[in-house]
């Protein structure tokens, strides 16, 4: 996660006493002002509201605890509120897997939102498609902000609006937004299909990776087919039954980039994360901040 924006250089050193001594004063005045304005337990109970916070909701990390902040007496939450985090928050999540994402955030009203945006991004109050927007939350780290939108559902609260005023790498801020405006916990569903195929533990890990990746796969559908060799090339028929030659190597244990020909015979190179079994092969590719599902290939033994 980021490094907080907002910490302070520390204060240098008084006399010893002088601050306890202030506070003594400022509270006597304080409690004598109270007493004369309202009665002694009124002032009693005023100091208790201002200095020791009776009647406050204990606030963890920026977040009020009914919500869920940081437990008590851990360190606060160093938040991620950046564009590549804003990219990673997904419609359809829900408010646990957004703070898995961005750590914990704290609940914000309509009215919040739209002052954080006036004049710079509308504030929708509904979805494309007329779904009521049913809460709001922030995270913040200084001046950046991300909010996110939830809409009720078959599955419960889930993300179906974003905002986001973030930093720019040339300088100043830049606005960041995003509807959904589908069917959301349908959304939800195939998304949650989609991290359960590239957690399931029929996928080799590390090393062993590298070793299993050589052998031919047939696409589930059609002649299509990669075959790929111990020696760095592959060959195939893609979905437009076009034949191809490339090379491919390994930039990590489950990275490979491979290169074909491409538009007008100059090769391209492309970067996938391999996903292989003793009998399946899935090749995942990079689009719009995320690794994208492919076709599960058989392979031919």
């Amino acid at each position: 996660m980021g490094n907080r924006s907002d910490r302070r250089a520390p204060k240098k050193a008084g006399k010893p006493g002088g601050s306890g001594k202030t506070f003594a004063i400022v509270g006597a005045i304080a409690l004598l002002f109270c007493c004369l304005c309202v009665g002694v337990p009124g002032g009693v109970l005023g100091i208790g509201w201002w200095q020791l916070g009776w009647f406050r909701e204990p606030v963890q990390g920026g977040k009020l605890a009914k919500d869920g902040g940081a437990a008590k007496g851990g360190p606060d939450p160093v938040l991620t509120v950046t564009a590549d985090s804003f990219n990673r928050v997904k419609f359809g999540m829900n408010l646990a897997e957004v703070n898995q994402v961005l750590g914990p955030g704290k609940t914000a009203s309509i009215h919040d939102v739209t002052r954080a945006y006036a004049g710079k991004t509308a504030v929708p109050s509904r979805t494309g498609k007329g779904t009521l927007i049913t809460s709001w939350a922030e995270w913040r780290s200084g001046q950046d902000v991300i909010h996110v939108g939830f809409a009720n559902t078959r599955s419960g609260e889930l993300c179906c609006v974003k905002l986001g005023l973030l930093a720019h790498p040339i300088g100043g801020q830049a606005s960041h937004s995003g509807t959904f405006d589908g069917d959301l916990a349908a959304h939800r569903d195939k998304w949650v299909a989609e991290q359960r195929l590239f957690d399931d533990p029929k996928w080799a890990k590390g090393p062993k990776i590298r070793a299993l990746l050589p052998g031919r796969y047939v696409h589930p559908k059609g002649k299509a087919f990669y075959e790929f060799t111990a020696d760095g090339t592959v060959q195939g028929i893609d979905t437009f039954r076009r034949k191809f030659n490339g090379k491919y190597q390994f930039k990590a244990d489950d990275i490979i980039e491979m290169t074909l020909p491409g538009s007008f015979n100059k090769e391209e190179t492309k970067t996938y994360r391999v996903y292989v079994s003793a009998d399946e092969l899935m090749l995942s590719h990079w689009f719009m901040e995320n690794w994208v599902i492919g076709d599960v290939h058989s392979r031919q033994k």
